[in-house]
């Protein structure tokens, strides 16, 4: 098995590298840590572990039997799904993944790999994970639990998307499946593990492929391959301000405000908003 750009892959011989991976770690230590590190710290960081939840890893097998993984996360009370256009865009590419929620350590030290990493419960996509649309520009999908999605709302939560977009400097957090191991959360952004994430820069600029994306907002919290589609939460509200899509330190998601004007004309009365 090989890696994908838009994901990791595990190999049953060894783990590989990409040489253009879209997600980075910033500086020379990796500071996410496995999500039970924070769960008897702070009140603070225990709404993060809770939130957390609501977090998936997804596993997909290409037509080429590679299986690419990337992150997702359930939004609003009716099941629906999001991640990124570059990890499913098409009915088929759900009907060919598994939803696999609950991928995590019971050991903050501990570490596992693809192949290795528990999982609490999987959803497999087909006959039960309807693909609603996806945007390139905005690189987001939005997909639907249709067999007992409450279930799954009660199980594991859900988050809310900000109707309004970030401030620059604002306090962040990631949840997110990196390399398809266990969920991790990074919540800072020097070697140090001192400094808290922040928001950077609100009209970020990146060109991938010759395609130039802009207005995205962009920080330098670690993420890794695997990250894609990973929600960017603030630490005031702890609500989604970014849809995470790709990194280069900066590394960039698609701001909350432009996503919401999205997502509103697709569906409705879905709890997935959260106003000021």
């Amino acid at each position: 098995m090989v890696i994908d750009s838009v994901g990791y892959s595990y190999s049953e011989s060894e783990d590989s590298t990409v040489e253009n991976e879209e997600r980075a770690i910033c500086g020379s230590a990796d500071t996410m840590k496995n999500v039970v590190c924070y769960s008897s710290s702070s009140d603070e960081d225990k709404t993060m572990v809770a939130k957390a939840k609501a977090v998936m890893r997804t596993q997909r097998t290409r037509e080429d039997n590679a299986i690419v993984t990337c992150t997702a996360w359930l939004w609003g009370n009716q099941g629906h799904i999001i991640s990124n256009n570059h990890c499913f865009s098409s009915q088929e590419m759900v009907d060919a993944a598994k939803f696999e929620f609950d991928v995590q350590t019971t050991g903050c030290s501990d570490d596992c790999a693809f192949a290795t990493c528990p999982v609490g419960k999987t959803l497999v996509g087909k006959d039960n994970v309807k693909f609603i649309k996806s945007n390139a520009t905005l690189d987001y999908s939005v997909m639907q639990i249709t067999n007992d999605a409450a279930s799954y709302v009660n199980s594991y939560g859900y988050l809310q998307i900000r109707s309004t977009a970030p401030t620059k400097g604002e306090e962040i957090y990631i949840p997110q499946q990196p390399k398809g191991g266990p969920k991790k959360i990074t919540k800072t952004q020097d070697d140090a593990d001192s400094q808290a994430a922040l928001v950077l820069n609100l009209d970020f600029s990146i060109a991938v492929a010759g395609v130039t994306f802009n207005h995205l907002i962009a920080y330098s919290a670690d993420t890794e391959v695997g990250s894609s589609g990973a929600p960017v939460m603030s630490r005031e509200d702890n609500s989604v301000v970014g849809l995470h899509r790709i990194g280069d330190c900066n590394n960039a998601a698609t701001p909350s405000n432009q996503l919401i004007s999205a997502l509103q004309a697709i569906v409705s009365g879905n709890d997935g908003i959260k106003t000021a």
